[in-house]
């Protein structure tokens, strides 16, 4: 029979060699993603947190935004969403001048990572709204409306960030590899907002459709978890130095109504309104 000390050693020694093989499998995991994806083994690790970010909210707007639009359409009816998207136009230019704005003023770290926060906040708002308020087309209205924000925000503040992380060789290779999480985000958001109906099919779930108070909660706990992944993983990396730039305020701000008059701001009312267009047909 085995003595007391020899029991006490084979447990940690046993403990010791698991640790060992999961170290070892992770390393391989990590390698072979490496390779498919061309990402150097001291690139990994950021290469990892940029992705998650990028994932994470792009199935974040995808599931906001379906959820949103259609309560929207449900409670509101097809009337109301032409108000609601020219609302939706006028918060985009102004998110889009007043980011403009900033981002060439702040670091851009800590730039994203209250933008999560914001994001966290704001859900928080629409959450106690929906609370306090009776009417759900308030809180489709204010959901959509934000996942519109997410579309415009995350992701240009993400992407600058990036610039700023990389050398131009690093970017070439990086860039386009983590971009392509934006695509995989969009279809697993797509697939969470049908998964309820699937699982209700099977006798899983007692609801077929995912809740909008849901979609907010997560999205409360997506962006603080941003938030945290950010002031942890992002902590030892430095930026290049923000460039001086001797433009004014008021040159800042002239400079967007330009843009988004003569493109972007234009082609998304155009947009809604043939949306509308389709739905009141269809009706």
């Amino acid at each position: 029979m085995k003595n007391h000390l020899e029991m006490r050693l084979e447990i940690p020694l046993q403990t010791l060699n698991l640790s060992e093989d999961t170290t070892k499998n992770t390393r391989l995991h990590a390698k072979i993603l490496g390779r498919i994806f061309n990402v150097n083994d001291d690139e990994f690790g950021l290469f990892v947190l940029l992705s998650i970010l990028l994932l994470g909210n792009t199935v974040a707007r995808q599931m906001t935004g379906i959820i949103g639009i259609s309560d929207l359409i449900n409670t509101a009816g097809v009337n109301q969403i032409l108000i609601v998207n020219a609302i939706n136009g006028v918060l985009i230019f102004i998110t889009a001048m007043l980011a403009s704005l900033i981002v060439d003023r702040f670091d851009r770290i800590e730039l994203l990572k209250w933008t999560s926060f914001a994001f966290a906040l704001m859900f928080v708002v629409v959450e106690i709204i929906s609370l306090v308020s009776s009417s759900e087309k308030i809180t489709a209205a204010l959901v959509y409306l934000m996942s519109q924000q997410q579309w415009l925000l995350f992701p240009m503040f993400f992407w600058v960030l990036a610039n700023d992380i990389f050398e131009i060789a690093q970017a070439k290779r990086l860039i386009p590899a983590i971009g392509s999480w934006s695509f995989i985000g969009k279809v697993i958001g797509i697939g969470a907002t049908l998964l309820p109906a699937l699982l209700f099919s099977f006798g899983l779930m007692e609801n077929k459709v995912l809740s909008i108070e849901v979609v907010i909660r997560l999205n409360i706990f997506y962006y603080l978890l941003v938030f945290i992944m950010i002031t942890i993983g992002l902590k030892k990396i430095t930026l290049r130095p923000l460039a001086k730039t001797e433009e004014t305020i008021k040159e800042t701000l002239n400079r967007g109504p330009r843009f988004y008059y003569g493109s972007a701001f234009i082609s998304l009312f155009i947009d809604r309104c043939c949306i509308y267009h389709r739905l009141r047909c269809d009706t």
